[in-house]
Order: C-alpha cells, then sequence, then structure tokens
C-alpha cells in the first residue's frame, strides 16, 4: 500500500507481475493507461521492466506542472541508459543543465521565425512526389508511407537540398536504426533482463558507428568548402560558433544532435499524421469540411487542417508521457514521492480529461478552431524547459501535408466500421494495422 501525504512511499497501482504489465502495455496500453487511473487515481505506480525501478504516472495536469516547472527537481533518468547507443551521450535528450541549454540554443534557430515559412518549399513537393506514388483502388498503410516523406523533408531540413545522393545514404542509416527499435519487440523490450538489451545495445553502437563517420565526413567537407552546404540548413545552425570564434559544440556533439534531429524528428510527425487520417475516416463532416476547404478556399484549409492536427495531437500524442527522474522528494496530490524515483506526467491521460475537455474521448477539431489549449491542458511535446525544440515545425508539416492530401486525393478507411487500435511501437503509440486506407482518386498537382 501507498502512503498518504507527508510520507514516502509510493502510489498504489496494479500488482500484476512486471511481465504481465509490460505485456498489457504493449498490445493494449491506452486500455491498461486508463484503467490505472480509474483504479488507482491520478498518480499510480507502473512496473515494466523485471528488476527494474518503477514508475510512477501523472495524469492531474497541475502534478504534471509541478515536476517540470522546475528543471531542478528531476533530471534524465538513469533508464535512459538503454536508448544511449542510438542518441549518444552528447545528445540533447541525454544531458541536463547548462549542457542542455546550451545544445538546445544551438538547434533552435533551425526550426523558429522566418525559418518555418522557407520550409514550405520543402514540404508540399515533397507531400506531391509521395502521392504520386500511392497505389489507386488499392488498400495500403498510409503510415510507412508519411514516414517515407517526413524523413525526406527533415533530411532536406537538416543538411539542404544540395546532395540527395548523401541524404539518400544518412536517410538509409536512420531506417536501419528505427527498424532495430521502432517496432512491437522495441516497445516490449523493457521487460527483458539486462544482459538481452546490452547484447542489442552492442549490435545498435555498431550501426551508429557507421552513421558517425558519414556525418563527420560531412563536417570535413563543409569546413574545407563552405559551399559544400547550404548556409541555412540545421546542421550549419550546429556548426556555427559562439561570440569567441570557437565552435559551441563538439564534432561528436553535432552528430549526436544531428541523430536526435532525423530519429525523432520524423517518425512522430508521421505517426501524429496517421492517427488525423485515422480520425478523419471515420467523422465524415470533418473529413467533408477539410475536403472542402482544402479545395475551395485554401486559407480556410489550412485553419481547419491546424485545427484538425492539434485535436489528433490531443487524442494520441505520439509519446504517451515524458519520464523524469526525481533529485528531491515531492508531493504530488496525495503522495509525497522519494528522492530518486521515476516519474512521468502522462499526455495520454491528462488529454482525456472531462475537466479539461468537453466530451474528451470525441475527436472534435472544431474546439482549437478559435482557440489554442490552454498549457497546463496540452503535453503532446511534454512541457518545461525541455519542451520539443521541433514542436512548431512538427504542427506546421502536419498541418501543410494534410491540407495537401484533402486537396489532390480522395482516401476512404480500408476497414470502414473498424477503427484502429493504439499499439506501442518502440516508445510510440501508434495506430494498430498502420492507417490503412484506400485512394480512390488523386488528382493532379
Amino acid at each position: 500500500m501507498a502512503s498518504r501525504r507527508g510520507e514516502s512511499a509510493l502510489p498504489p497501482g496494479p500488482r500484476l507481475p512486471a511481465t504481465a504489465q509490460a505485456i498489457n502495455w504493449t498490445f493494449r496500453p491506452g486500455p491498461f493507461l486508463e484503467r490505472c487511473q480509474r483504479d488507482y487515481g491520478d498518480v499510480f505506480t507502473v512496473r515494466l521492466e523485471m528488476g527494474g525501478a518503477p514508475r510512477v504516472l501523472v495524469s492531474d495536469p497541475r502534478a504534471a506542472t509541478t515536476l517540470l516547472a522546475k528543471p531542478s527537481l528531476t533530471t534524465v533518468p538513469a533508464t535512459r541508459a538503454s536508448i544511449r547507443p542510438i542518441f549518444g551521450e552528447e545528445s540533447v535528450v541525454m544531458v541536463d543543465g547548462e549542457q542542455h541549454k546550451r545544445q538546445r540554443q544551438a538547434m533552435l534557430p533551425a526550426f523558429r521565425g522566418s525559418r518555418l515559412d522557407r520550409y514550405r518549399d520543402l514540404i508540399e513537393p515533397a507531400a506531391d512526389r509521395e502521392i504520386d506514388s500511392w497505389p489507386v483502388d488499392r488498400a495500403f498503410a498510409l503510415r510507412p508511407r508519411l514516414q517515407a516523406m517526413t524523413l525526406a523533408v527533415i533530411l532536406d531540413v537538416v543538411f539542404g537540398c544540395r546532395n540527395p545522393e548523401r541524404n539518400e545514404e544518412i536517410g538509409s542509416h536512420i531506417d536501419r536504426l528505427l527498424a532495430a527499435v521502432a517496432n512491437r519487440g522495441g516497445g516490449f523490450a523493457v521487460a527483458l533482463p539486462a544482459w538481452l538489451r546490452a547484447i542489442a545495445a552492442s549490435r545498435l553502437t555498431s550501426w551508429r558507428d557507421d552513421f558517425d563517420a558519414t556525418i563527420l565526413e560531412e563536417i570535413s567537407l563543409r569546413r574545407a568548402d563552405p559551399t559544400q552546404g547550404a548556409d541555412n540548413d540545421a546542421l550549419a545552425s550546429l556548426m556555427a560558433t559562439g561570440g569567441t570564434g570557437k565552435e559551441l559544440l563538439s564534432d561528436q556533439a553535432i552528430c549526436d544532435q544531428v541523430c536526435t534531429l532525423l530519429l525523432a524528428g520524423h517518425e512522430t510527425t508521421a505517426t501524429s499524421l496517421a492517427w488525423g487520417i485515422e480520425h478523419l475516416m471515420h467523422e465524415p463532416q470533418a473529413f467533408e469540411r477539410l475536403s472542402f476547404e482544402a479545395r475551395y478556399d485554401p486559407g480556410g484549409g489550412e485553419r481547419y487542417a491546424e485545427a484538425v492536427v492539434t485535436e489528433a495531437l490531443r487524442l494520441n500524442p505520439p509519446l504517451p508521457n515524458t519520464q523524469r527522474q526525481l533529485t528531491t522528494s515531492v508531493t504530488l496530490g496525495d503522495y509525497t514521492i522519494p528522492n530518486a524515483t521515476l516519474v512521468a506526467p502522462c499526455a495520454y491521460l491528462i488529454h482525456r480529461r472531462a475537466d479539461l475537455y468537453a466530451d474528451p474521448h470525441a475527436f472534435k477539431p472544431e474546439r482549437f478552431l478559435n482557440a489554442s489549449p490552454a498549457q497546463e491542458a496540452w503535453w503532446s511535446f511534454g512541457g518545461g524547459s525541455r519542451r520539443c525544440i521541433g514542436a512548431n515545425f512538427a504542427r506546421f508539416q502536419m498541418s501543410l501535408v494534410l491540407r495537401r492530401l484533402f486537396e489532390r486525393t480522395h482516401l476512404r478507411a480500408a476497414t470502414p466500421h473498424r477503427r484502429e487500435a493504439v499499439r506501442k511501437r518502440g516508445i510510440l503509440f501508434a495506430p494498430s494495422r498502420g492507417t490503412r486506407v484506400v485512394m480512390t482518386e488523386r488528382r493532379p498537382a
């Protein structure tokens, strides 16, 4: 049993063995989380690793804000060691404090201000090329196609468009890394013994070394001949010097940030787009409105597409929670959580609270047509000082792609009377069958 306020003990949670909880977390994550919240309240404990540390999930927005408002209360969790071979020791997702702040400052210029509008010329042609490759009148999984498109876009954002062959080579490295972790087995890996995870990590390290060699070669070429790279891409921002003329980031740190941008910057976007389309396939009124406005009222279509994206991110945030580790004991609701506990504000549950959203389980883009989500009610990109760097870019890209899809195509669900369930794909919550659709019409670009 957990202790109440003033005592140091973990909140209650399911008593199933860790393996059974991991199976639920992997194969039925949505119902598992909702059942835990219903049975144990807004702060509850789950155990997903055999012999590993328990995790306290938080579905109260005020408690979640308490956790992330002060960076000193938490640190990068020790459990992130499992992804270190992929992202690297100096990745922005692996470091804290001043190092984290410095790396964010180096990455942010590529994803804000006037840069976003310039990316329109990358996104819309990439969407057109992808649409032109789709079969007509034949069912296919949309999420993998969207992932190929968003990878092409983020590669151009990071490296520019001057060397398509090198971008394709780097993309193949990213595909190989993702294939190893972004799958059903990757989601269940938390329940495996440490020695098995170590074997898998050694293979990932080898693959990451191949990736680094390619990026280091690109860095070397650019330093030797600045005309080799575009002067406004993300890699140029990462290679920029400070006021002293010294590079802000080491070459290895640049490799780690590039890998992070590529891995985190396209699969989450593709998954969120797939969710938005999955919902639209089963909501005729929203579907018809976006179809009409995308074709006949581009301005209105873009605004409604933005509302669809926001609502899709609310109902199905690709990352269900933001995991941190306490550096001191913290009071959350009725519980005082001990120092060093793994804690995770849960976007999936916060976004389904009836006290934050009317009819919270319904897909209603209109709720965001004339209003933005309140900060304490919106956790799709994390929060606090570790909020996703590419959040604005992701939403911008998703809105453009969605409007373009509905301007140029007519889609229907491959199984109109069956919605796709939530399934774990690595660390993401994805549509169980990849959003299977049939394109019945394709208009010229």
